[in-house]
């Protein structure tokens, strides 16, 4: 009997997926390389598609694979963009059966979650009952609760309300060396190697996240947005600081370059555009956080058209669409510097990039603000044709200007894209990491 056999039986028929074309949709995520590769004849047996409907079916999958000597591969959403999601000769976990709301404390804002839910039905639940994680990434529709947690995700309104590290209070999940483990939630906690610390980001190498249990808050009642016009990317970066460490922060602030700015209002300078949040009962508040945030910037024109971009700001793969048929494919990176450092990475990485042979445009924004630093996300244009021939060389140039002004990433993860260059930031530390993923996973079935 052969692994795809003694899966159905651990799973029956409907759950084992193998054979093309019924694999197709489990090829490729949203990395920029696996888009523009084209399949093969032939390749139909890359994988076995496993679908799991609780832990102890995940262990048993476990325990097949290993037995078959086959590795493993996690399918959430499928929104990874940094070539993490390897299926090729794995058994592939897909966690979609994962997707129930278990319950709901209102009283201390607390959901137990299965793993495999899409984060806007998430959201949209909540919203339903007034309630928001306030966790809204780009891939909003398709990036589900475990595959946040696995690739430490943030969302646009992380100034208000965070990251996934910061909502994340409890798991549960299967270790390969362990069985099932739960760690229930907790306002904070203070116990060695606290284990939502130690899976946020660790991109499924020590275990399956199977639930969750994250902090919600009240939905915002009254919202204010607001669109200043900057005279450069460079003068909207010193705002930033600022803002970020006089802690007048907004629930959700993004800086655009010059070049976003153009192509977004047709405006020339920089848009600083932010969206302050508060109940119902409180609009002065509101309103005098949002004058606060003002006065912190100083002087700067308006933007009239700034509801454009909330509208738009979700319809990234439409505009994707049509740059892929003009024979243009789209890279996108993101970094973590210093305050001191930013600008620096900003113009440096820009000049290096459009230098090269292949690259056709290049953009840059701010959405994410630390008190030391922000996350930088640039958007790179490439020639489809040559996208293959230059994007080793475009990452590894990109990720060494980063870690000399902080960190090579900031919210999507290592990935195989970023694994090469680890070691800039994780100095000496990089064994550590192997160590303990090698105790949690012995026979490394979940590390390509």
């Amino acid at each position: 009997m052969g692994p795809a056999e003694r899966l159905r039986k651990l799973l029956g028929d409907d759950y084992v997926i193998t054979g093309w074309p019924d694999i197709l949709p489990y090829t490729r995520d949203y990395t920029v390389t696996r888009i523009h590769s084209e399949l093969r004849d032939g390749e139909e047996d890359w994988f076995i598609v496993a679908i799991p409907g609780d832990e102890e079916e995940i262990m048993g999958i476990l325990r097949i694979a290993g037995e078959e000597g086959l590795g493993v591969a996690i399918y959430a959403g499928g929104s990874n963009v940094v070539g993490r999601y390897t299926p090729r000769e794995r058994v592939v976990i897909d966690l979609s059966r994962l997707c129930s709301i278990e319950w709901y404390d209102e009283e201390s804002g607390v959901v137990a979650v299965g793993a495999g839910t899409i984060i806007g039905e998430l959201e949209d639940w909540l919203n339903r009952r007034g309630w928001t994680m306030g966790m809204i990434p780009q891939s909003v529709s398709v990036a589900t609760v475990g595959g946040l947690i696995a690739m430490g995700g943030i969302g646009m309104y992380s100034s208000g309300y965070g990251g996934i590290e910061d909502i994340l209070l409890g798991l549960e999940a299967v270790i390969p060396a362990l069985g099932h483990v739960r760690i229930g939630p907790s306002p904070r906690r203070d116990l060695p190697l606290p284990p939502e610390r130690l899976f946020t980001s660790s991109e499924g190498m020590i275990g399956i996240v199977t639930k969750a249990y994250l902090q919600a808050y009240p939905a915002p009642e009254t919202r204010v947005r607001r669109g200043l016009l900057l005279p450069s990317f460079e003068e909207g970066v010193e705002r930033l600081r600022r803002i970020a460490h006089h802690r007048v922060r907004p629930d959700m602030i993004r800086l655009l370059d010059e070049v976003e700015t153009q192509v977004t209002f047709g405006l020339e300078g920089a848009a600083l555009i932010y969206e302050v949040h508060g109940p119902v009962d409180m609009e002065e508040y509101v309103e005098a956080r949002a004058r606060a945030l003002e006065r912190l910037v100083g002087e700067a024109s308006g933007i009239e058209s700034v509801e454009m971009w909330f509208e738009e700001r979700y319809r990234y793969m439409a505009h994707l669409k049509r740059l892929y048929s003009a024979g243009i494919a789209v890279e996108t990176m993101e970094f973590s510097p210093l305050w001191s450092g930013a600008t620096k990475l900003y113009v440096e990485l820009r000049d290096i990039l459009l230098g090269m042979d292949g690259v056709v445009g290049v953009s840059a924004h701010i959405g994410h603000i630390h008190p030391a630093g922000c996350g930088i996300y640039f958007t790179v244009l490439i020639e489809a044709d040559k996208l293959h021939e230059v994007y080793q060389d475009l990452w590894r140039r990109a990720v060494s200007v980063a870690a000399k002004y902080g960190g090579i990433s900031h919210h999507h993860g290592m990935g195989m894209v970023r694994k090469p260059y680890i070691e800039l930031e994780y100095d000496g530390w990089v064994e550590a990491v192997e160590r303990i993923a090698s105790a949690l996973d012995p026979d490394g079935l979940l590390r390509p």
